[in-house]
């Protein structure tokens, strides 16, 4: 089934992502990024604890269509501080990519905050 929109990884607003928005050229507009997220096209891949509790990572991704061609585009990979640095995100870009694979999808898209060290597309 298709998983909502994890709701603690973004509520309150400034958890985890908005300092990094906010010190990049996008900036971080609440509002809009929350319409972004609970927009009936977004799906999620959510890791979880041992336990299955606790939301440690997600990707945000849609199935759209870009020049033409149909595309699985990861709007953004978001980790708990204590799981950065241990492969998640690759692994959750992994899993993204045998997705589109899958589907015979365009290599997924991801755009990645020029300021945010370590972090590659």
């Amino acid at each position: 089934s298709k998983e909502t929109c994890p709701r603690r990884l973004i509520s309150p607003p400034h958890t985890l992502s908005p300092p990094r928005y906010e010190q990049s050229e996008w900036g971080w507009k609440d509002r809009e990024k929350k319409e972004e997220l609970s927009d009936e096209r977004a799906w999620y891949l959510v890791a979880r604890d041992g336990a299955g509790r606790s939301p440690l990572a997600f990707s945000h991704f849609r199935f759209d269509v870009e020049c033409g061609e149909e595309v699985l585009y990861c709007y953004e990979v978001q980790l708990e501080s204590q799981v950065r640095r241990k492969g998640l995100g690759k692994f959750l870009m992994q899993i993204l990519q045998l997705l589109a694979n899958r589907y015979r999808l365009h290599t997924p898209h991801s755009h990645t905050l020029s300021h945010t060290p370590h972090s590659h597309t």
